[in-house]
């Protein structure tokens, strides 16, 4: 395990850290190497990412100082269940300048002293790697909403994390009794069928549901408590992408939705400033940020389109469920993989209430556009250095700036504060 490696040549370093091995341009190869978003409420930790442990994989874009420099074949997203055991965090240059840091998280110290929320969901992810269960996008998010709950981030952010868990607790229920309704439908005998599964009251569809999964259950040829621990598999991988009436208020088309709508949001707003010519060069980076915001969404929603398909055939996603449940995993996981830490580059801008806010804010999302690694090109079909191309600043995000520019000059419990109420925002 190497203790420090860093991406991209560093300048205007903090003291101590001019002895570091410097290296080219960071560009992962895939989902599991660029890590995942948490939402940290320790200023410098602002941007930072976290993943398993590459030790056993030495790569190009992280030199293990004194290692080899050999090349293997790239970590996919779907082997994160199977990830080394050492959390690992990817911190943006302190100084603001381009790179990232890369160090164990037992070592954060060295960069910082992390809030007790920052530590204690630290400690939370590495259990969860200690217990092999590997880290995906909705891990994280189950971390970090248990630290919320416990009011490590502030009463209001616990108070959103509670309505955050009973929506959710809703929501898998409503996914569960659509999966229940396209269960009765392809295995109760039309003649039997007096009233549509969607209008029964929720006994009376648990009780024609159960007796549909037995039918499931005699065509697979597999027991019936196989069908329905796959029913209750396939509501909690379905929950974000979402199925039946209420399919739009899943919380991947949720997202997708409010970033579209921010997009046009912003480039409303900057058609007003256009009258300013002194703005126009701070408006610069607003361009690329709402490309790059609208071009995610895409790719997101393309990334869904195989879900829904599994979602259309039930009996087929059951057998999907008991053969392979590690794919269906990972086709369900695929949006949020590509959504993962947009929705914490929106955020500063919905806090922003001014101009001068806003034209901050832009500034720090636009160095936050998380960078596509190159496996969206086999995930998406898309042509051999597409993601070098959709990447043309080639580094890291730098440390993001808080929008309010008093901000910057105030004290760090000022700052931790503000975090913790886009925190609470982003529950």
């Amino acid at each position: 395990m190497h203790a420090f490696s860093v991406s991209c040549q560093m300048s205007d370093d903090p003291p101590g850290f001019g002895s570091l091995a410097l290296i080219q341009a960071y560009q992962p190869r895939s989902f599991r190497e660029r890590g995942l978003a948490p939402f940290f409420t320790t200023p410098l930790l602002s941007g930072a990412r976290v993943r398993g442990s590459l030790a056993t994989e030495v790569l190009t874009t992280e030199r293990v100082m004194g290692g080899p420099k050999s090349r293997p074949s790239p970590p996919s997203a779907a082997d994160a269940g199977s990830a080394a055991s050492v959390l690992e965090v990817m911190v943006p240059n302190p100084s603001g300048g381009r790179g990232v840091y890369i160090l164990p998280w037992s070592n954060i110290g060295v960069l910082c002293r992390p809030t007790m929320h920052d530590t204690c969901l630290g400690l939370e992810l590495s259990g969860r790697l200690a217990r092999r269960s590997g880290l995906t996008p909705a891990a994280v998010r189950d971390a970090g909403r248990q630290m919320a709950l416990q009011g490590l981030a502030g009463r209001t952010a616990a108070r959103a994390a509670q309505a955050a868990r009973t929506t959710e607790v809703q929501r898998h229920l409503a996914t569960r009794n659509a999966l229940l309704s396209d269960i009765i439908i392809a295995c109760e005998p039309a003649e039997n069928r007096l009233q549509s599964p969607l209008q029964e009251a929720p006994a009376m569809l648990e009780q024609r549901g159960m007796q549909a999964l037995g039918v499931l259950a005699s065509r697979l040829q597999t027991a019936f408590s196989r069908v329905r621990d796959g029913l209750e598999f396939i509501a909690a991988s379905a929950i974000d992408i979402g199925l039946g009436a209420h399919a739009g208020e899943a919380s991947i088309p949720r997202l997708c939705d409010r970033l579209i709508g921010l997009s046009a949001e912003m480039q409303a707003w900057a058609q007003g400033q256009v009258r300013q010519p002194s703005h126009l060069p701070e408006l610069a980076p607003l361009a690329p940020l709402t490309a790059a915001l609208q071009r995610m969404v895409a790719m997101a929603q393309t990334a869904q389109a195989p879900a829904r398909a599994l979602l259309r055939d039930v009996p087929a996603l059951m057998r999907m469920a008991l053969a392979r449940p590690q794919d269906l995993s990972v086709v369900f996981a695929r949006p949020w993989w590509i959504l993962d830490g947009w929705e914490h580059v929106a955020l500063p801008w919905q806090s922003a209430t001014t101009d001068s806010e806003r034209i901050a804010a832009i500034a720090g999302m636009a160095a936050r556009i998380p960078i596509l690694p190159e496996e969206i090109e086999a995930w998406l079909n898309l042509p051999a250095g597409t993601a070098a191309h959709l990447n043309p600043r080639g580094s890291y995000p730098v440390a993001m700036a808080p929008p309010n520019a008093a901000l910057s000059r105030s004290s760090t419990i000022d700052r931790i504060a503000h975090t913790e109420k886009l925190r609470a925002e982003a529950l």
